[in-house]
């Protein structure tokens, strides 16, 4: 398997929290950003206390990215996945690159680190105080 995990994403599917959850349960490290949509959906429909103890123990580090995010993407070292919008900004998950190839995944974490540098920290607070200002 990936010895750690980046991802950026403006949209949350659950078949991606399930995938999120297997690794984070196999003790993988996930770092994410985020729009706050996202986050939202995340906390709401991932296992709280997955997602709290994977914090904790800093297996899961998510980031805030404020403003529209036009790309997905999925970085390891083992491959990059990326999937792009079309001109109407529409996502199809079907229709993302993957790539095994080193300098593939080389480029993919450089625009990680991109994104990574534009966005926010996000604590267990943060998290906690974003689930409740769901109402739920």
């Amino acid at each position: 398997g990936s010895s750690e995990i980046y991802g950026v994403s403006p949209i949350s599917h659950r078949d991606l929290i399930d995938i999120y959850e297997g690794f984070l349960e196999e003790g993988v490290p996930i770092e994410l950003v985020l729009s706050d949509g996202v986050i939202r959906e995340m906390v709401l429909n991932a296992s709280f206390s997955l997602l709290r103890t994977s914090i904790k123990n800093r297996n899961l580090r998510v980031r805030r990215f404020e403003g529209a995010l036009r790309i997905a993407f999925t970085v390891t070292d083992k491959f990059l996945s990326l999937g792009l919008f079309d001109r109407n900004g529409f996502y199809d998950q079907n229709r993302d690159i993957m790539s095994t190839d080193a300098r593939a995944i080389e480029w993919g974490l450089r625009l990680y680190e991109h994104y990574r540098e534009r966005s926010e920290k996000l604590g267990l607070r943060n998290l906690t105080k974003i689930m409740l200002s769901t109402g739920n």
